[in-house]
């Protein structure tokens, strides 16, 4: 036969068990409400360079199957459709950027070196990238 006060014991813990799990769903549920209304999506990726590896881009720009003014445009794009959301990029040299793409598609263009000698010298010539503003950077503050 069980014991009145074990009994009354294990049922005390189950109703605070229970209890406990009412009051966590009770949270995550006003939780998720609550984020719902403040998170907002990212946008689906549009440019299919943009799931491209950098060692595969680097290629393409090497040989020329794809400009390097396009792969940094690219980019620059999905900064501009996550920014609003992420706020990802404090300080921002599009234009040099930009700047700096045609100076490689010209380099790469005017067969001053050849592909085999830009893939061992340069490697990831042409792929941008974005670094913490904690670095020094010529021309960024």
């Amino acid at each position: 036969m069980v014991e009145f006060g074990l009994l009354s014991t294990h049922l005390k813990n189950c109703f605070f068990r229970l209890l406990r799990q009412l009051i966590d769903l009770a949270v995550w549920v006003l939780f998720g409400v609550l984020l719902r209304e403040k998170i907002h999506p990212i946008p689906p990726i549009k440019n299919k360079l943009l799931l491209e590896t950098a060692t595969s881009l680097a290629l393409k720009i090497r040989t020329r199957q794809v400009r390097c003014v396009d792969v940094v445009e690219a980019f620059i794009n999905r900064i501009g459709d996550i920014q609003p959301i992420l706020n990802p990029v404090v300080s921002e040299r599009f234009d040099e950027a930009i700047e700096d793409a045609r100076r490689v598609d010209s380099f790469i263009q005017s067969g001053a070196k050849t592909v085999e000698e830009i893939a061992k010298e340069t490697p990831f010539l042409g792929i941008p990238f974005t670094t913490k503003d904690s670095l020094s950077v010529k021309g960024m503050c």
